[in-house]
């Protein structure tokens, strides 16, 4: 029950993110920037969005910023980047993967003081 209770305002936050989000890609794909850097700028509002998520202590904020990251590497690392050899392509995953990690230790840190905090 108290998981259905917080079902609406978790999906109000997710689409006003969303909002926003597709309202960012839509001004920077109309000045023509180049692929990389909606990925990049993708990037920087979902660790905005986490940020935001820990000042706020509203959690759906981090959610979708942890998700946006996530698809954002993704992007970035199938899509983005140009590979001229087959070593490093790894590379790249191995990168991607360490820039997940490093985001997740960061995350998990930051909300175990901010429990601590609370507490």
């Amino acid at each position: 029950r108290i998981l259905l209770s917080k079902l609406p305002i978790f999906i109000t936050a997710c689409y006003n993110c969303l909002k926003y989000t597709i309202l960012m890609l839509l001004i920077l794909i109309r000045f023509d920037v180049a692929g990389f850097v909606l990925t990049l700028c993708t990037l920087l509002f979902a660790i905005g969005c986490i940020i935001l998520g820990f000042i706020k202590k509203f959690k759906p904020f981090r959610i979708y910023g942890l998700v946006i990251t996530l698809v954002s590497v993704l992007k970035l690392v199938l899509f983005d980047i140009e590979y001229d050899s087959n070593l490093m392509r790894p590379v790249g995953f191995l990168i991607a993967g360490l820039l997940c990690f490093g985001i997740s230790w960061g995350y998990t840190r930051l909300e175990k003081s901010q429990t601590e905090l609370e507490e």
